[in-house]
């Protein structure tokens, strides 16, 4: 139990601090353990919360009485200016240079290469665990940004915006971030919680980018995306790999009339086998993730289009919602060309809804119909060259 009270002694970790600290357990030679406000942790029984890192060594009114060596520079010092920590008595200087403390939970490491890896000195003066900075670099899953709409000039073009899942170690989202600092296209991303990547136990983050026209993309965006994709590889993150994981395309909806959503709705259905090759889901993940519409009655389908028509269900392959009209179907990846391929894909496709009659939406070849249009704009260079590879 708590046998003395002691104020207003300063962290010894971290330089500035000045926090009150009481007793919570003697410890051997009259010393006592320590814990601080707001770091706390959990004791064993589950009841008081404790420091077990710091404890001062003689705090009892003889202290002065009594000297000791540091374990780092030798020297001999007064008992309540000494440290006890990974089995070592310190001074306050020794242990300021040796060891290391997040902020914000308190962890300790020693300032070794592991210390330097797991830690972050921001500009407030303060160290911070990977694993704190990291978990407040991702956001909730219901986080909405200040939305930036970019494009070049005043192109009369949709928006496009993509969510590409992945899975690894969510400690290293900080860094992540600071790499697209470091490439200069920070403020087109954010990171955000995703549910199916925690339920999968594999752990790991969305990548959510602002709005931006497809030329856009194409110039100022994805080479810079794609050598931040480099560093997600080097870094053991993955996306593919496990089936887990989504790319997500949303469209702005205000450029498109009922008809046209529609549209691209008829060809989903209409093109099941030919979109279940593209996406390169299994017939599982795409029921569970991504259902594809069935249309029955085509052309009462397309001549009845309805005001405000939006999904009931949002595990849809094509999903409308009040702003956007979302793209589903797509299996995560981590290749810059699959990427761009299926970027350039969405853009085709909504250009080919605002291109050509509806009538080319309900013949029987209506995926050749649409690929051949794509070839005849020699605007879609990666796409055409996927689905050849693909033999699609």
């Amino acid at each position: 139990m708590p046998s003395n009270e002691v104020s207003r002694v300063g962290r010894p970790t971290q330089e500035g601090w000045d926090i009150e600290y009481r007793f919570v357990t003697d410890i051997p030679d009259g010393g006592a353990e320590l814990v601080s406000s707001p770091l706390y942790y959990t004791s064993d029984d589950g009841g008081v919360l404790v420091n077990p890192f710091i404890t001062y060594d003689d705090m009892s009114p003889n202290r002065s009485k009594k000297t000791y060596v540091c374990g780092g520079c030798g020297s001999k010092v007064d008992g309540g200016d000494i440290i006890q920590y990974d089995d070592k008595l310190w001074c306050c200087e020794c242990y300021r240079r040796t060891f290391i403390s997040c902020r914000h939970c308190g962890h300790i490491e020693k300032r070794n290469e592991i210390g330097v890896l797991m830690f972050e000195h921001l500009s407030n003066g303060y160290h911070y665990c990977t694993r704190c900075i990291s978990e407040s670099c991702i956001h909730s899953y219901n986080y909405r940004p200040s939305y930036n709409f970019y494009n070049i000039g005043r192109e009369n073009a949709p928006y496009i915006g993509f969510e590409l899942e992945v899975e690894g170690n969510r400690n290293l989202a900080y860094k992540y971030m600071k790499k697209l600092k470091t490439l200069g296209i920070a403020d087109y991303f954010y990171l955000k919680h995703d549910g199916s990547l925690a339920d999968s136990g594999n752990g790991g983050f969305e990548i959510v980018s602002q709005p931006c026209t497809s030329r856009y993309l194409h110039k100022e965006v994805l080479h810079k995306f794609y050598r931040s994709i480099a560093w997600l590889q080097k870094n053991n993150f993955t996306s593919y790999k496990s089936g887990n994981c989504g790319l997500h395309f949303h469209v702005s909806r205000a450029n498109f009339t009922y008809l046209q959503t529609r549209l691209m709705i008829l060809f989903f259905s209409k093109c099941k086998s030919k979109l279940m090759k593209l996406s390169l889901r299994d017939a599982y993940t795409m029921s569970r993730w991504a259902r594809m519409p069935n249309v029955r009655g085509q052309k009462y389908y397309i001549r009845n289009s309805v005001s405000g028509w939006t999904n009931r269900n949002k595990y849809s392959a094509i999903n409308i919602t009040q702003h956007t009209i979302e793209f589903r179907i797509f299996r995560g990846s981590l290749n810059s060309n699959r990427i761009t391929a299926l970027l350039q894909f969405i853009d085709a496709l909504t250009s080919y809804t605002k291109s050509v009659s509806r009538l080319q939406f309900i013949k029987p070849n209506c995926w050749k119909l649409f690929v051949k249009w794509a070839k005849q704009t020699n605007r879609y260079p990666h796409l055409i060259k996927f689905l050849k590879e693909q033999k699609i």
